[in-house]
């Protein structure tokens, strides 16, 4: 599935480009790519904080890991480097259940 996720994405360097960038945002703010990931979703909402993801966890070192999420704030800048390599990506395209139905 993460497979055709990342072709769907534009391919293997597209995909590269935005963990790098994700990667330097975890840096900067001292948390983890997944803690950057899940607070970028959770930014989306706007001010008004409307989209709240479910975050699975295969172990308590996740609960950390996942609240750290919650007190992280991104910034503009942040937000414009990981926004600058989603915008040249091509998809994936359409809701995640016609995905994983092939459709």
């Amino acid at each position: 599935m993460y497979y055709n996720i990342v072709n769907q994405m534009g391919g293997q360097a597209i995909w590269r480009r935005l963990l790098a960038v994700l990667a330097g945002v975890a840096g900067k703010h001292q948390v983890s790519v997944s803690a950057v990931a899940l607070r970028w979703v959770m930014q989306q909402g706007g001010e008004a904080g409307s989209v709240v993801p479910i975050v699975g966890m295969r172990g308590a070192d996740h609960i950390q890991d996942n609240a750290s999420a919650l007190g992280l704030q991104l910034d503009a800048s942040d937000l414009a480097a990981i926004d600058e390599v989603l915008s040249e990506a091509a998809g994936p395209q359409g809701d995640c259940y016609s995905f994983e139905r092939g459709q």
